[in-house]
């Protein structure tokens, strides 16, 4: 399990058998850190569209399609209340480059 510095968890992984597979998902975390941390700041100081952004950004630098794009769901819906058509778009922008490095976009 890995925090952010507010103590919110971020990522949890289980079930590697292999330390190389484990050692190579730290690195994606390890990559995906900054934007993490600048999100955990945003959401410290309250619920904020861009935040979400940036942790569904940071989710897909890890590979955690999924993660990401419930973090990216959450983006838009609050950019759009907002009436942040941008921010919205850009949410909606990364969900789809979810799906295709799954394979399906």
């Amino acid at each position: 399990i890995i925090f952010d510095p507010w103590e919110q968890e971020r990522f949890r992984f289980s079930g590697f058998h292999a330390p190389e597979l484990f050692a190579s998902k730290l690195d994606r975390v390890l990559a995906a850190a900054p934007e993490m941390v600048a999100a955990g700041k945003l959401f410290s100081e309250r619920e904020n569209p861009k935040g979400y952004l940036l942790l569904g950004r940071s989710y897909l630098k890890a590979q955690a399609t999924m993660d990401a794009r419930d973090a990216l769901s959450r983006a838009r819906k609050l950019a759009k209340r907002q009436n942040d058509e941008v921010l919205a778009q850009m949410a909606e922008i990364q969900t789809a480059i979810s799906w295709a490095l799954e394979g399906n976009g």
